[in-house]
């Protein structure tokens, strides 16, 4: 029993430790993606939209191209790169809904 123990303490010290070097491995090719000139484009325009709905484009291309840029880097990071991506594009999208469809005050719901 106790060599069962001391095997899943070392699976999962293995595993957080893999864990630990995939996050770090993303955060370098992130860092490297947003240095690319298209990207840091995208974002500038995406700052400098001027309504909701165009800033929300904006920032959808941003993210796509942002993890496409990623994905290219770094390929063995795909999980993780398009759960960060869908993760992104729905605070976006979210973000959106809440700004064009604002809460009618005074109304009992």
């Amino acid at each position: 029993m106790a060599d069962a123990k001391e095997k899943l303490k070392k699976s999962k010290a293995v595993a957080d430790a893999d864990d630990l070097k995939e996050r770090i491995r993303f955060r370098e090719v992130k860092t490297r993606a947003l240095q690319d000139g298209k990207v840091a484009q995208q974002w500038e325009l995406a700052q400098t939209a001027t309504t909701t709905r165009e800033k929300t484009a904006a920032l959808k291309r941003y993210y796509t191209l942002l993890y496409a840029r990623m994905f290219a880097l770094d390929k063995s990071l795909k999980p993780r790169i398009e759960k960060s991506k869908l993760e992104a594009l729905s605070r976006v999208d979210q973000t959106a809904k809440v700004s064009l469809n604002p809460p009618i005050h005074g109304k009992n719901w």
